[in-house]
């Protein structure tokens, strides 16, 4: 293949790449160092036009610099962080622990007909933000950025990148495949839900009840990741998505060359899963960056507000305004046992429990907490911790606020469980009749397969 180098003032033919070379200088992953411009060349090599045409993955697909291990299903944009008012794009995923993570940002823009401009890229060094490292496994949770600076971009003329690729050595060599890059919108007085992943079978009704609640909490969006859900709860989720509520995206855990065929149904390796997991909840923080909240939980948790606070927002809010400095924010849970059976009647099986933990945080080895967090103030994200960026600070939320539910049977390994000592809380019984009565009015034979005892009991329910 025929290679020539040009000056950045060059006219570019139909039947040239070109690659706007970025390069930055070299720091301390915290520091960003982004703010010059060494040089910027563009070099450009003669191709078929057939050879870059260009493939846009599907959300959830991974893409990989050439063979490196590094799998990334995500980029998404930053406005200021690190580089104010620069383009900055993280990228989430998995790498091989200590394997070679070095490559290439190989970033697109769309011409005005709409079609992708496969003719040139700009490339900038990608650069590793965070490994995961607390449990070394067949595929870490990793996160990687590029940046460039303010300056850069007055030297190249715009930053409207819409689609990214990533290459081992260089843009030259980059692979047809691209990803759409996501800028998340800007979003005021909102709270948005990070389910994770959600596998296998989730029983419907709860499914149902869980959504229906966080409409109440006025919740903005819920999002997940998805991995062989069975019909039934695919069908819940498929209505939800219909509302606009709930964001859903299919994700295809990485494996190294030689690792184990990945899944989510036990039995599995519970620390890989608990790495994925951590993965889709920093997935959560970059894609939900434009919110006010995030809150990583489970569907078989709820939190409700202690009056006069009415939602997961009165409550972030009022949190804030206890601790300004707060990028992250503690909820205490009490575990509803429900090994010790139902206390109450109700068409709603979340309202048929009402005893749960006397203590906070007791799951068999006393932690159990759950983290909201504002987006742009933290670094990264795990299933129970979250850990802020200087100069931010955690908070836990005082218990006269708000108390958080956790709906779930003992697991095997947890000591002492039904025998824990216990209280009745009626707590959650002020939202009964609300949520039964949002729950008739939904189309119940659209969402679940066995509607019709459902029905019956929510309309004896409001008849009583």
């Amino acid at each position: 293949m025929n290679r020539w180098y040009f000056c950045a003032g060059c006219l570019i033919s139909s039947f040239f790449l070109s690659v706007v070379v970025l390069r930055t200088l070299q720091g301390p992953v915290v520091n960003y160092a982004v703010e010059y411009v060494n040089d910027i060349s563009q070099l450009m090599t003669t191709l078929p036009s057939t050879e870059h045409r260009l493939r846009v993955v599907t959300p959830g697909e991974n893409l990989r610099p050439g063979e490196l291990e590094v799998y990334l299903p995500t980029a998404v944009f930053y406005p200021d962080f690190p580089a104010r008012n620069g383009f900055n794009l993280f990228m989430n995923g998995w790498v091989r622990h200590e394997s070679d993570m070095s490559f290439k940002c190989c970033l697109l823009r769309t011409l005005p007909s709409g079609q992708l401009n496969g003719e040139t890229f700009t490339e900038v060094q990608a650069w590793n933000y965070h490994e995961y490292d607390q449990w070394l496994v067949d595929m870490q949770s990793a996160e990687f950025s590029c940046s460039i600076s303010r300056k850069q971009i007055d030297s190249i003329g715009d930053a409207n990148f819409t689609h990214v690729t990533f290459a081992e050595t260089s843009c030259l060599r980059a692979p047809r495949d691209v990803m759409k890059i996501i800028y998340p919108p800007r979003h005021g007085a909102t709270v948005g839900l990070c389910l994770k992943i959600s596998y296998d079978h989730i029983d419907p009704q709860m499914m149902v009840e869980w959504f229906e609640y966080q409409r109440l909490m006025n919740v903005t969006k819920v999002f997940t990741y998805t991995f062989d859900l069975d019909e039934p709860a695919m069908r819940v989720f498929e209505f939800y998505q219909k509302l606009g509520f709930l964001e859903m995206q299919p994700i295809s855990p990485a494996k190294s060359k030689f690792g184990p065929n990945r899944g989510y149904k036990r039995p599995r390796f519970e620390q890989q899963a608990w790495v994925d997991e951590v993965m889709a909840a920093n997935d959560c923080k970059h894609r939900m960056s434009g919110y006010d909240y995030v809150i990583v939980m489970d569907i078989d948790e709820y939190i409700v507000p202690h009056p006069p606070l009415k939602s997961y927002y009165d409550i972030l809010k009022e949190a804030s305004k206890l601790k300004p400095n707060a990028g992250a924010f503690g909820f205490d849970s009490h575990v509803v046992m429900l090994d010790w059976g139902a206390t109450r009647k109700s068409p709603l099986n979340i309202m048929r429990y009402v005893t749960r933990t006397t203590k906070a945080n007791y799951d068999g080895v006393d932690r159990n907490s759950r983290w909201a967090f504002m987006p742009m103030r933290i670094y990264y994200a795990k299933n129970n911790q979250v850990i802020v960026r200087n100069p931010y600070t955690d908070y836990f939320i005082p218990h006269s606020m708000y108390t958080l539910l956790h709906y779930r049977f003992c697991k095997k390994t947890w000591t002492g469980c039904r025998d824990r000592e216990r209280t009745r809380d009626d707590v959650i019984l002020p939202y009964e009749n609300i949520l039964v009565q949002n729950m008739r009015k939904l189309p119940l034979d659209e969402i679940l397969y066995n509607s019709t005892s459902l029905s019956g009991r929510l309309r004896d329910w409001l008849a009583r």
